[in-house]
């Protein structure tokens, strides 16, 4: 993304590693499903930084990828998600914010965020 701009995904939104940054907004209309398969393999980091947003109007579900006991996604430099659906997150995922990043609720109207056991 970058400043001032923004892409909508008006489906189903897959994100398997690698950073979103130069600022601007990734809205997210269908369910997300971020995994980090892709950075898990080759070893890199994944997540947000320099002011971008991450907006996820639908369900998301975060999960480790297949192998892996744990997925860090790291935000930093101003970066922000915001969920307004419900937010699964597996067992061994962390997101790691820094650097005046954030996770916000858009509403409180009875979604949030839930763990999974498994």
């Amino acid at each position: 993304t970058s400043t001032s701009y923004e892409l909508v995904v008006a489906g189903a939104f897959d994100w398997h590693g690698g950073f979103l940054s130069g600022g601007g907004t990734l809205l997210v209309e269908g369910t997300a499903t971020v995994d980090g398969a892709v950075s898990a393999s080759t070893g890199a980091m994944m997540g947000l930084t320099d002011a971008a947003r991450l907006e996820l109007l639908g369900a998301s579900s975060w999960e480790r990828p297949a192998g892996y006991a744990a997925l860090t996604v790291h935000a930093g430099d101003g970066a922000t998600v915001v969920n307004n659906g419900t937010m699964a997150l597996d067992t061994g995922v962390t997101l790691a914010a820094s650097a005046g990043a954030g996770l916000a609720p858009l509403a409180d109207d009875g979604r949030g965020i839930s763990t999974d056991a498994n």
